[in-house]
């Protein structure tokens, strides 16, 4: 990429995957206490800041990979003067990554059947109204 500011100092950049609070009353036989189930990704590396132009162009790759399965995809070029005075603003960066660590703690050490009924419990809308989305997580 021409417009690449490198740095020099190593970051973290955490991804969260799917999570979720799993209830004791979901496992069998126990004794079993409350516990979380989740996947995340940590990526140590250096980051490189891209120029304002170079952000642009990956916010309108960005846009239209995701507006491209809408029946109507939106067009950040509908709004190209708008988002290009935007894009400065925006801190986009690569990260060459220099470590990958990965975890999963998703009731793996269950039964089938309780992963299944953990998953079941994980996407039946809670009392706030809300779910989980652990479809990933499916055992």
């Amino acid at each position: 990429m021409a417009g690449v500011r490198a740095r020099t100092r190593e970051v973290l950049v955490v991804f969260q995957g799917p999570h979720g609070y799993v209830s004791p009353d979901w496992y069998e036989e126990g004794p079993h206490v409350p516990t979380w189930n989740y996947a995340a990704v940590h990526v140590h590396g250096v980051p490189e800041i891209l120029e304002a132009k170079d952000t642009f162009d990956l916010l309108r790759r960005t846009v239209e990979r995701f507006e491209s399965v809408r029946e109507r995809p939106w067009s950040l070029d509908s709004l190209h003067d708008h988002a290009e005075k935007l894009a400065p603003h925006t801190v986009a960066f690569t990260l060459r990554a220099t470590c990958v660590e990965s975890k999963a703690k998703l009731s793996q050490d269950k039964p089938a059947r309780v992963r299944t009924r953990v998953m079941a419990a994980l996407m039946a809308p809670a009392r706030t109204g809300r779910r989980h989305s652990p479809r990933r997580c499916a055992a």
